[in-house]
């Protein structure tokens, strides 16, 4: 974000107007999507810098979901707990691996353009709550990449259930970046010379971020899965691949030319997030 010349003075005279100006230009970069980023009172006449960063991404999926086949069913938020979602259906040819590290089934839904997906980890459904920690424990950069960059995701015929969600976190990143190890930005003595030659310190680090998943795509949101070995079939005799996500499921969306994760999320309780 450009700041004025003279911004300072406006965090000194009007902190109010300063915070509403930062969280309209993250509203505006955004689309509309991330709202009131700073709370009231974050910003006063003691700030003298605000860092903000803001990033923003729009995909269709390559293949939609059929608005007409979207349905009222049962997502199992525990074994003994069970709500009501709008569940999608589709049914094409989707890259799927069956992963015994990450402990799930592994899913590609391709973005337009077939250079970001969202690769969907769902584990089993059984009953106890462990199948999502166990994915959740063994999920790292590494363990994903190895699925996804290693051609073991096979093209296969796929009949996908996959609910309707919108989600927002708001996260105070500073225990997060203190266990990261770079707890030191928020001592009293750490070096911003860099940044300014005015001696500053670091208070507080925000990050808020929003998706909303329906047929169209993602805005930047019992029948049982059960783990088996890959068998060589003939593909046009083999019956399609049941993958329901109704139950607790992990999502990444990656960038298979940079490499880069977008956005990760897991979805628990498709209720508690609209």
């Amino acid at each position: 974000m450009t700041f004025p010349k003279n911004w300072k003075g406006k965090f000194q005279a009007r902190p109010g107007n300063a915070r509403l100006s930062i969280n309209n230009w993250v509203e505006t970069t955004t689309h509309q999507m991330i709202k009131d980023l700073l709370p009231a009172g974050t910003v006063d006449t003691n700030t003298d810098l605000v860092l903000v960063n803001a990033a923003y991404f729009k995909g269709m999926w390559e293949s939609r979901f059929n608005p007409d086949l979207t349905q009222k069913e049962i997502f199992y938020v525990s074994p003994s707990k069970q709500i009501t979602v709008d569940m999608m259906h589709m049914e094409g040819t989707f890259k799927h691996d069956v992963s015994e590290t990450l402990g799930a089934h592994i899913l590609e839904l391709p973005y337009k353009g077939d250079n970001i997906s969202m690769f969907i980890m769902l584990p089993p459904f059984s009953n106890t709550e462990s199948s999502i920690d166990t994915t959740l424990k063994n999920l790292n950069l590494d363990t994903f990449k190895s699925v996804v960059e290693n051609d073991n995701l096979i093209s296969k015929k796929v009949q996908v259930a996959l609910p309707k969600f919108s989600l927002e976190t708001t996260i105070e990143l500073t225990p997060i970046l203190e266990s990261m190890g770079v707890g030191g930005l928020f001592a009293g003595d750490a070096d911003f010379s860099w940044l300014t030659p005015k001696k500053i310190s670091v208070d507080a680090t925000v990050h808020k971020a929003r998706i909303d998943i329906n047929e169209k795509g993602a805005q930047a949101a019992a029948a049982t899965a059960i783990l088996t070995f890959r068998m060589s079939t003939d593909e046009e005799d083999e019956p399609p691949i049941q993958f329901t996500c109704n139950h607790p499921f992990a999502y990444i969306i990656y960038n298979k030319m940079s490499h880069t994760v977008l956005f990760v999320g897991v979805l628990k309780n498709p209720a508690s997030v609209k």
